[in-house]
């Protein structure tokens, strides 16, 4: 599978290499085809399905317009907490992966006619840092 960035990107700089960042957000687009969405830090992939059967596409979220239906806009929301033990300016993106025959339209329909039952969307990525002492799990 490729992955393209699809221009929705913030960068953080932690205090300190023991803190986690805390990554949310969602993507909105129209296609006319599959694929799927993940979160990179950088250029390396944060989280992904860890279990990805053939030649399946590990990613955070998953969307299909098989229908041909160009008046639809496609949310696919990720959530991801990263330890990247670093002090030094980093960037957190979303990129997306398709099939061959489509076209992804960030925020905004695939249809782009101007008419006033036309939608556009926003896209939106948010980076928290956490310190070591507000993070648990169960």
């Amino acid at each position: 599978h490729t992955w393209t960035d699809v221009g929705v990107s913030v960068a953080i700089t932690p205090a300190s290499t023991g803190s986690k960042i805390w990554i949310t957000g969602n993507l909105s687009m129209g296609h006319g085809g599959y694929g799927g969405m993940r979160i990179v830090r950088d250029s390396t992939a944060v989280v992904s399905s860890t279990t990805t059967p053939g030649s399946c596409a590990p990613c955070h979220a998953g969307s299909q317009n098989s229908g041909g239906h160009v008046y639809n806009i496609m949310q696919s929301t990720a959530n991801a907490i990263d330890a990247p033990s670093s002090t030094s300016s980093l960037t957190y993106k979303f990129q997306f992966w398709y099939n061959a025959s489509a076209t992804i339209y960030r925020n905004r329909e695939q249809s782009d006619a101007d008419h006033g039952n036309r939608t556009y969307a926003a896209s939106t990525i948010t980076v928290i840092e956490l310190s070591a002492a507000t993070i648990t799990t169960s």
